[in-house]
């Protein structure tokens, strides 16, 4: 607790940023306030003592079903990499939002000062983090679930999202398709709302902007985009995950071996290797997701100058203008088009997702001897 309470100070020390810039202290110190809120809970979750012995759960005074402790760790995981670096996608949005390389687009966010540059690159990062909570919780719970469930009706076996015990090929496939899916029912509102705030369509809490589009046209109007968005985020999910679990059960098993591989990837901080693993199924992701999720974003921050133009409505209609606009994009601009953004995007997600899989690794190795078998 201690650790959470130095974390949370530090983050609030940096509320006294505004004054300095001369902005608003009351919106840079939301933002203050969110990371200072993340650095704690990373702190907190270190202070845990290293994984022991698992204990009778009669002895514990906690004890967590295994698939509540994976909720938990996916959604620590989802809030630290989203805070951490969100900066980054909000000029990602931006440059596919108009068109432009990173560099045009934050000279565009620098140009009206310190304050305001720093207003609009944390724009919306209070709901972002509160939607991430239930984001990471399913993504990874669901993947960890279907994952043991796929085994258990191959072979009659366990296994676990990257947690030592042993997996197939088929499984963790199945496994990533069911958490892309999964995952794409709750994350989908939220990355659209996200991304009108970061193109500074939006001001203030997204959360009521989604309150109030629901009251003004009903629940679909947070899945407008719905096919766009899956046709992204499907195969980015599919391949993060895929190949995530695939190389931790590569790993797992070179150990188990005792082969001179094993020995040496048993040599090195489980930190380390986690981490190297998170960095390439990020890199993977966004290298087979890249054009899909250019085209996505364009139609979420343009998309009533483009449905306009097509008839249909519906996933036929959506499917339509997705099309229109990758022709579009080529059109205008070639092939180079649809990889708009992808250097902050890079610079983003492979960070990101190298943060994200570490902290939940250590948050799952936190809590395991408080997990029921």
């Amino acid at each position: 607790m201690n650790r959470f309470i130095l974390g949370l100070g530090a983050g609030l020390g940096a509320m006294r940023l505004p004054a300095l810039a001369g902005g608003s202290a009351a919106a840079t110190g939301r933002v203050a306030v969110t990371l200072a809120l993340a650095g704690g809970t990373v702190a907190y979750v270190r202070s845990f003592p290293p994984a022991v012995p698992k204990k009778d759960p009669a002895d514990s005074r906690l004890v967590l079903d295994r698939s509540l402790m994976e909720a938990v760790c996916g959604a620590v995981g989802e809030v630290a990499q989203v805070v951490a670096l969100y900066p980054l996608e909000s000029i990602k949005v931006r440059c596919q939002a108009e068109g432009v390389g990173a560099a045009a687009a934050l000279r565009t966010v620098m140009a009206g000062g310190p304050a305001s540059a720093l207003r609009a690159l944390y724009s919306g990062i209070g709901a972002a983090a509160i939607c991430s909570v239930i984001v990471g919780a399913v993504h990874y719970a669901s993947f960890c679930m279907s994952k043991r469930a796929a085994m258990a009706a191959t072979n009659g076996g366990g296994g676990g999202g990257g947690g030592g015990e042993p997996s197939t090929g088929p499984a963790t496939a199945v496994a990533a398709v069911v958490g892309a899916v999964s995952t794409a029912l709750v994350e989908s509102p939220c990355d659209l709302y996200r991304h009108l705030a970061q193109a500074g369509m939006v001001q203030g809490n997204f959360l009521a902007e989604m309150a109030s589009a629901v009251r003004r046209d009903g629940v679909g109007a947070l899945y407008w985009g719905f096919f766009s968005f899956c046709m992204e985020s499907l195969p980015y999910d599919v391949v993060e995950l895929g190949t995530y679990g695939s190389l931790g059960d590569a790993r797992d098993a070179a150990i188990r071996r005792g082969d001179p591989l094993g020995k040496r990837l048993e040599a090195i901080p489980s930190q380390v290797i986690d981490m190297a693993i998170g960095a390439a199924a990020g890199a993977a992701a966004v290298t087979i997701s890249m054009p899909f999720d250019v085209i996505k974003t364009y139609l979420q921050t343009h998309g009533a100058e483009v449905m306009a133009a097509h008839a249909g409505r519906g996933v036929l209609g959506e499917a339509a203008a997705f099309a229109a606009v990758g022709r579009s994009l080529v059109a205008k601009r070639g092939p180079g088009a649809l990889f708009v953004g992808m250097a902050p995007r890079l610079v983003q997600q492979v960070p990101s997702s190298t943060i994200c899989w570490a902290v939940i690794e250590q948050c799952r190795s936190a809590l395991e001897p408080y997990t029921k078998p």
